[in-house]
């Protein structure tokens, strides 16, 4: 009798867990939601960063030797705005060294 009731305890507190979990999934499906939203949100404007970061580099790459240093710079660059204006900047310049003067 022992051994069922530890069993069927096991059971209940098993599916008590699990009802709990999708409960508070329930009750924070808002906040979850809005969680991934700003994951995508953040996953996208990352995607865009490298995407105009290697755009500068492909135009560079045209006008001659890209040094390591400035390759690795222009990669990390985050920020849109900076990266926008190092593309029109790159499609201007006639050698990398223009550019890197005029960064």
């Amino acid at each position: 009798m022992d051994l069922i009731v530890r069993a069927n305890n096991a059971i209940f507190k098993e599916a008590k867990d699990m009802c709990m979990c999708k409960a508070l999934k329930e009750l924070m499906a808002d906040e979850l939601e809005a969680e991934k939203a700003e994951g995508r949100a953040e996953g996208r404007a990352e995607g865009k960063a490298e995407g105009k970061a290697e755009n500068v580099l492909e135009l560079l790459k045209d006008c001659g030797m890209v040094p390591e240093e400035l390759q690795q710079r222009i990669l990390y660059e985050r920020n849109l705005e900076v990266l926008v204006r190092w593309l029109k900047l790159a499609a201007r310049a006639g050698s990398v060294e223009e550019f890197q003067n005029a960064m």
